[in-house]
C-alpha cells in the first residue's frame, strides 16, 4: 500500500477541524477521528505502508505538517495573528482566545487596586496565569499614598483618605523612606494635607 499525500493532508485537516470544533487538544481530536469508523478508509490510505492494524497516533499525524507551520508551532508565543490562524488547532486550548483583551482588562482591574487573585477570579483564569503576565501593578492610589507618606502622614490616615484597607497600604509603604518627595519638582517637596 503506497502512502497518499493528499489523503494525509485531508486527514490532518479533519483532525484540525475536530480540535477546533470540540475545543480540545490536537491529540484528543486525532483519537476521536481515528475511532470513527467512517474515517477508517481515509486512515488506512493515509498511513500507507505504516499501517499496523491499529489507529494512528497524534505523533504520526503531526509528522505530516509542512515545515513552515512546524516552525510557527515552535515559535508559538512570538508569532503574528495570521500565523496563529494557520496553527490554531496546535495551540493549547487556553491560549486560543486572544490574550490581549484579557491582559488589558487585567491591567485595568489591577489599577483599581484589586489583587491578582481577585483579577483572576473575575477573568475566569488561574492566579498563576495572571501573575505570570508580569503586568504593571501600580495603581493611582499608590502614587497618592506615596505623596502622603513623604509628608509624614500615617498609614492609618492614608488608608482612611483613600478608602483602602489599612493593611494593604501598610504593605505597600513598608520599607519606603519618609521625607521629601523625590519625585516632586524642585522647590515643591511637600504636598499639603488637604
Amino acid at each position: 500500500m503506497i502512502q497518499n499525500f493528499s489523503t494525509q493532508q485531508k486527514l490532518l485537516k479533519l483532525c484540525e477541524l475536530t480540535a477546533m470544533q470540540e475545543k480540545t487538544i490536537f491529540a484528543k481530536a486525532v483519537a476521536k477521528v481515528m475511532d470513527d469508523p467512517a474515517n477508517f478508509e481515509l486512515m488506512t490510505q493515509a498511513a500507507g505502508m505504516r499501517w499496523k492494524g491499529k489507529p494512528l497516533k497524534a505523533n504520526t499525524v503531526r509528522n505530516w505538517i509542512d515545515p513552515v507551520r512546524k516552525q510557527y508551532i515552535k515559535d508559538f508565543p512570538d508569532i503574528t495573528d495570521d500565523q496563529r490562524q494557520q496553527i490554531a488547532a496546535f495551540i493549547p486550548v487556553r491560549h486560543r482566545e486572544r490574550r490581549g483583551l484579557q491582559k488589558q482588562r487585567a491591567t485595568e482591574l489591577l489599577a483599581q487596586g484589586l489583587t491578582y487573585s481577585k483579577v483572576a477570579e473575575i477573568l475566569g483564569l488561574s492566579r498563576h496565569i495572571v501573575s505570570g503576565w508580569k503586568l504593571q501593578k501600580s495603581a493611582p492610589w499608590q502614587t497618592e499614598a506615596l505623596k502622603m507618606h513623604y509628608n509624614h502622614i500615617s498609614g492609618r490616615k492614608i488608608a482612611q483618605k483613600l478608602g483602602i484597607e489599612r493593611n494593604r497600604v501598610a504593605r505597600f509603604l513598608r520599607g519606603k523612606p519618609r521625607g521629601p518627595d523625590p519625585y516632586a519638582p524642585p522647590g515643591q517637596n511637600h504636598v499639603s494635607e488637604s
